[in-house]
């Protein structure tokens, strides 16, 4: 299972490595576009936005999540479900979520950033000053400094994903954790000279891959 499958990137890698793929999200038309990437090989679940409901236990060999956990409100909930349908044996798999570095940067992450920062053009910063949409946006913020267009729920540091909690889960349901490490994401406008110096020093992400108890 690709759970929160979006659009579909994780699910095509999965059908690469030669797997049939259950595309679970809450919105419908995801969970459409994810399937008509690969028909033969996916198929569509709805996310109810609560739990796994209609699906058996130890149905999955691999749950497999990725940049989606900060989305639910309950995610330890949404964990105990995954481990609940995971078969004995089988993985879960969660990434491409925010480590505690990030929230509360190294010296070495700090500079990274430094570095990498975009620089925009003169036209970039014209085209906001004209847009009605940027001043709204502006405003809102002033009111709400939480604000986001995404709407995203867990992106702040005192609202974010807790690693520890996870790790309790995980000893509570008899999941194995095979591997569990913080690491430095690459963007496409990063420079690779100043990601390969500093991506042994700091990270921004981290990833916890569990196997459930035999």
């Amino acid at each position: 299972m690709d759970y929160g499958c979006g659009a579909g990137n994780l699910t095509s890698h999965l059908v690469e490595l030669g797997m049939d793929v259950v595309a679970a999200d809450v919105t419908p038309s995801f969970a459409r576009i994810t399937v008509s990437l690969a028909p033969d090989h996916v198929e569509p679940f709805i996310l109810n936005g609560r739990d796994l409901e209609g699906v058996n236990d130890d149905s999955f060999d691999l749950i497999a999540t990725y940049s989606v956990l900060h989305h639910i409100p309950d995610y330890l909930t949404a964990i105990r479900e995954m481990a609940r349908v995971v078969k004995p044996g089988g993985i879960i798999y969660l990434d491409h979520e925010a480590s505690n570095e990030h929230w509360n940067p190294s010296l070495a992450l700090a500079e990274f950033r430094s570095l990498v920062k975009k620089h925009h053009s003169l036209s970039w910063y014209l085209g906001r000053l004209a847009s009605p949409s940027w001043w709204l946006k502006k405003v809102q913020k002033t009111i709400n400094p939480k604000y986001a267009e995404e709407g995203d729920i867990h992106v702040w540091p005192d609202d974010h994903i807790e690693w520890l909690a996870i790790r309790n889960v995980f000893a509570e349901l008899n999941i194995e954790i095979i591997r569990d490490e913080s690491y430095l994401l690459y963007q496409p406008h990063y420079g690779i000279e100043e990601y390969s110096k500093y991506k042994g020093q700091c990270s921004d992400m981290h990833v916890l891959v569990g196997r459930k108890h035999q």
